[in-house]
């Protein structure tokens, strides 16, 4: 092999491993707010169904308080 050859592959690998470094370089990051997740639920989702029916009994006689002392009818409201 003569002594040519040996230096042009050297210099083409040397161009090589520099060109694969300053592609490295210049690639921007990874940014970890693009991860994207899956989640798979099989059958209902657990409720608690005595605190549900107690939270909508409440927010339903709030809503009718709500009505009776927002009534225009009257002058200072349900008494």
């Amino acid at each position: 092999m003569k002594i040519a050859n040996v230096k042009s592959m050297v210099a083409k690998g040397m161009l090589a491993a520099v060109a694969a470094g300053a592609l490295m370089v210049a690639s921007p990051a990874k940014a970890n707010a693009q991860q994207f997740g899956a989640r798979i639920v099989v059958g209902y989702p657990h409720r608690d169904f005595d605190r549900y029916e107690f939270l909508r009994r409440q927010e339903f006689l709030r809503h009718q308080e709500f009505l009776r002392m927002h009534r225009y009818d009257r002058r200072y409201g349900w008494r």
